[in-house]
């Protein structure tokens, strides 16, 4: 049986995330949005499109943006599915017959600020989702909660002492993670492959992707593959693009001193999250200075290279230098080929034209 994710025009305010990959390829709870579709539906074959075509193959159809919380079942009629009277997918049984509206629920992601808001509902939407991977049954340190759902790789090192809190949900760590000195880790929470993790304070409701170098105190946040920081400094509430450095203490807000929701600024534009807590959202192979301070609800293009410590703007454009200069191309790619050599990665030709088409776009959204 064939799964066609289709996208849509809304798929650009996920801008800066989706400029380097797919909005399939983001981060949510203990998932890629792609994988929480296999994991949803193992029996179908999936197939990603730009967008619903015109004829409808037999099969299920649902828009990318929008996450079930359940599978589907009993699939022995046409469908239309919606969820808050927006169509949200369909389901082609028998082409020759009529379609019957089904209210379904889940997640519908629109703007940015639903990565955030949502990921501690798909945090708590708890499965298994490593069968294959081994896990300790023993620990060495003190667990507060049910210790039956601390899943730690028998491939992971421990370098150190820990205390993890499960009293809100599980504790995942991946094979080849490095916990070194002491570090305080508060479920749910999940940290992937090769990251390491170095006298950190990390609490509910955080995904840390591959490759990480991580320190200071996080929460609520979700940080792709290669981030590093290494350095104490607070990020909350916030999504971290890939390749991003933070430097030594660059701290964010995420909660405004009057406690009203926050709003986010994109270029002249203001929205209104309606979220009492949001931080920011850093583009990929960005990087801030020593004691950058970042305002509630910020939202940084990719590779911005803020170069002072101190308050940040709330908004900076993609390719930023300094106040109406851009980072001169061919500097930008050499300082992306050193940092990407030094965890043993190379910058391919076809990444390199996506980022040349990038930034000579004058329509650029961000």
């Amino acid at each position: 049986m064939k799964l066609f994710l289709y996208g849509d025009k809304k798929l650009k305010n996920f801008l800066p995330l989706t400029y380097l990959r797919s909005f399939s390829s983001l981060r949510l709870g203990f998932f890629k949005i792609i994988d929480y579709f296999k994991n949803l539906f193992p029996e179908f074959e999936i197939f990603e499109i730009d967008k619903l075509p015109k004829n409808l193959e037999k099969g299920l159809c649902l828009l990318i943006r929008f996450l079930p919380k359940e599978r589907i079942e009993n699939l022995k009629e046409n469908f239309i599915f919606k969820y808050q009277n927006q169509i949200v997918g369909y389901y082609i049984y028998d082409n020759k017959k009529e379609k019957k509206e089904k209210n379904i629920d889940g997640f519908l992601l629109e703007n940015l600020w639903d990565l955030i808001k949502c990921q501690k509902e798909f945090l708590n939407l708890w499965q298994r989702p490593f069968e294959k991977e081994e896990f300790e049954k023993e620990f060495p340190f003190k667990i507060f909660g049910n210790k039956e759902l601390v899943f730690i790789s028998k491939k992971a090192k421990i370098l150190g002492e820990a205390i993890l809190n499960v009293e809100k949900g599980p504790i995942l760590i991946a094979e080849e993670v490095v916990l070194k000195g002491f570090n305080y880790l508060e479920g749910p929470c999940y940290i992937d492959k090769n990251t390491i993790i170095d006298n950190a304070k990390i609490r509910s409701f955080t995904t840390i992707g591959k490759n990480c170098r991580i320190s200071g105190e996080i929460e609520a946040s979700i940080f792709l593959d290669f981030v590093n920081k290494h350095h104490e400094g607070f990020i909350g509430h916030s999504y971290i693009g890939s390749w991003v450095n933070l430097g030594a203490y660059t701290t964010n807000s995420d909660l405004k001193n009057n406690y009203s929701s926050v709003k986010i600024k994109i270029k002249n534009k203001t929205y209104d999250t309606k979220m009492l807590k949001f931080g920011c959202v850093i583009g990929d192979h960005t990087k801030t200075a020593i004691g950058t301070l970042i305002p509630t609800g910020a939202v940084f293009g990719i590779c911005v290279n803020i170069k002072k410590g101190g308050p940040a703007e709330k908004f900076y454009p993609s390719f930023y230098w300094d106040k109406n200069k851009k980072w001169e191309f061919e500097k930008l790619i050499k300082t992306i080929e050193i940092v990407m050599a030094r965890r043993g990665e190379k910058l391919d030709n076809k990444h390199i034209e996506l980022l040349r088409k990038i930034y000579e776009d004058k329509r650029r959204l961000i």
